[in-house]
């Protein structure tokens, strides 16, 4: 339930993670970009009203923190 863009999703895992931010190339030319690499947030709302559908965590955040969480735990 957190919109984020792109940049600011990076900026916290290289935080978290304690890892440099990663290398990005030059934005594409808007006249020729496609469309299916254009960045984008999307809404949850019509999906969790419509289904009724419940996250386990309610935004990304929580959800990676526990996720490199359990990673750290693995052997």
């Amino acid at each position: 339930d957190e919109p984020v863009k792109q940049l600011g999703f990076f900026e916290w895992l290289s935080e978290i993670t304690k890892r440099p931010m990663p290398l990005f190339g030059p934005e594409p030319d808007p006249t020729t970009r496609k469309r299916g690499i254009t960045n984008k947030r999307i809404s949850n709302k019509l999906f969790k009203e419509t289904l009724g559908f419940q996250y386990n965590y309610p935004t990304f955040r929580e959800g990676l923190t526990k996720e490199l969480e359990n990673w750290k735990a693995m052997p």
